[in-house]
């Protein structure tokens, strides 16, 4: 796992969920996609609003071997917005590290929210 940089969350198709959908005001979470540029067909997170929605998005939930605390915010929100109120107690974190993102991750695609899908510092998949 040393070599895995960023954690990405990919939902179904249609994104069901709304993992990537805007929020109030046009907020949205932050995402990545598939480069069409990059040779390998890496990953790329543009921070920041996008002009467009790529068809083949991902809620960015760590990148650069770094936390994104307003994707895990999404993916919690989502999370506890789909179990009853008996097991949201997990969902209910107010910091967050490099552990739960991998745990949260593992936990939503168990869930059906999504497929996670772990990145090497360049943006290639790891398995």
């Amino acid at each position: 796992m040393d070599d895995v940089a960023a954690v990405l969350l990919v939902p179904g198709e249609g994104d069901p969920h709304g993992l990537l959908a805007e929020g109030p005001c046009g907020a949205a979470p932050p995402h990545a996609f598939r480069s069409y540029v990059k040779e390998d067909g890496g990953w790329e997170w543009i921070p920041g609003p996008t002009a467009f929605l790529p068809e083949e998005g991902a809620l960015v939930l760590a990148w650069d071997g770094k936390v994104v605390p307003l994707g895990m915010d999404r993916l919690c929100r989502v999370g506890t917005a789909c179990v009853p109120p008996e097991n949201r107690k997990f969902w209910l974190s107010l910091s967050y590290t490099w552990k739960q993102a991998l745990n949260y991750a593992r936990l939503a695609e168990t869930m059906g929210l999504g497929t996670i899908v772990l990145l090497d510092a360049e943006g290639r998949e790891v398995t």
